[in-house]
């Protein structure tokens, strides 16, 4: 992550940027004007800096306390009885310590700063035409896990700070003010300043949370980053909304045409059970009829087999004129356009019945008549 560090103090602008990894701060870069930041390459920008009216306490929260309780337990507790002006401050920032415990009360070190001295800090940031992520008091970073023995010099101010370091035999800040002065800065406020607030992000992933109110920052101090990758995204999500909606449109049309298919076959379903049923109506009187037939003549052979045997035996040039059903015995009158000699061979084996009598008699118009006597047998 590239983060640029920044600081001020009398119109002086100084700043240092950074590859914040695993190794510590990589490719460093000081700048002694603000013309030399390159901002848009950085992922976070942080100031950092002393401001006069700055407060700094220790507090301790309850072990059982949420994390998302935090900011409204130290505004209550602490940020509304302070005497910075004549109402509450606005602007106020903690950090949570480290536990040494898992079950021991949460270690905050909160600090607040007075409306118009914050106030005229974001305005020389508004002049310099910078835009910010993250604002710090420096007071604030200076406790015991980043600096041992800060506590002995409690509490921070700035001229406690500056004796610290001025007495201290801490390398790496040595080494860091040696850079500072190889690069033209000079002034041990804006070295502090700097090294506490890198020092600080250095050490965030051991346990270290800073958090700052919403009122701290407003969104028009806050840089606008990637703009062509959010117009890039916002085009590729508008493609996207787009493809989505023809995808859309095309499963509607084709739902919408399937949908028109089942209701017109369910249509024509609909007209052939209908004509079914009135066949079936048909076929269910013309049973009741035939059984009412049958009921009433009782004891009567089904002579149908008889006929539709008759049907299929007799030669297609012969024909039934006429039938009569009387004592057991089907009387038949067939009538044939030519002489058959085979004909009472043809009618004298039957299945369903037994041939009694067969006279040939000489028709009109040079027809043949034949007199056929059957009894109904069922085999």
């Amino acid at each position: 992550m590239r983060v640029c560090f920044i600081s001020s103090e009398d119109s002086l602008w100084t700043g240092v940027t950074c590859t914040l990894g695993r190794k510590g701060a990589l490719h460093t870069v000081f700048h002694t004007t603000l013309d030399s930041v390159g901002f848009t390459d950085c992922d976070q920008v942080v100031y950092s800096g002393f401001l006069p009216t700055a407060i700094v306490r220790d507090m301790m929260l309850p072990a059982g306390s949420k994390t998302k309780d935090f900011p409204a337990a130290i505004e209550y507790q602490f940020v509304r009885t302070q005497p910075l002006d004549a109402t509450a401050s606005k602007y106020w920032e903690y950090v949570q310590l480290s536990r040494k415990q898992k079950d021991a009360p949460f270690p905050i070190r909160a600090a607040a700063v007075s409306q118009t001295a914050y106030q005229e800090r974001l305005e020389i940031l508004n002049q310099g035409g910078v835009k910010i992520d993250c604002f710090i008091l420096t007071p604030l970073l200076f406790f015991n896990e980043l600096f041992p023995g800060a506590s002995e010099s409690f509490p921070p101010t700035r001229e406690n700070i500056m004796a610290y370091f001025q007495n201290t035999t801490n390398r790496d800040f040595a080494e860091f003010a040696r850079q500072c002065n190889e690069h033209q800065i000079a002034d041990p406020i804006l070295q502090i300043n700097l090294y506490m607030a890198l020092r600080f992000f250095q050490t965030c992933d051991a346990g270290h949370v800073l958090y700052m109110c919403p009122e701290m920052l407003p969104d028009q101090m806050r840089p606008a980053r990637c703009r062509t990758l959010k117009r890039i995204n916002f085009a590729f999500c508008a493609v996207l909304l787009l493809l989505i909606g023809w995808m859309a449109y095309q499963h509607f049309m084709q739902s919408y045409q399937t949908y028109s298919s089942l209701a017109r076959r369910n249509a024509d379903l609909d007209k052939q059970v209908r004509q079914l049923q009135k066949e079936t109506l048909k076929i269910n009187s013309e049973i009741k009829l035939l059984q009412s037939y049958r009921d009433l003549n009782a004891g009567h052979p089904d002579i149908r087999p008889v006929l539709r045997e008759i049907s299929l035996k007799i030669p297609s040039y012969m024909w039934v004129d006429s039938f009569r059903f009387s004592n057991d015995t089907v009387e038949l009158s067939v009538k044939s356009e030519k002489d058959d000699i085979n004909f009472y061979g043809t009618m004298q084996e039957g299945n369903h019945y037994k041939l009694l009598n067969l006279r040939k008699n000489r028709g009109s118009q040079e027809q043949i008549q034949y007199s056929v006597s059957l009894k109904p047998e069922s085999k």
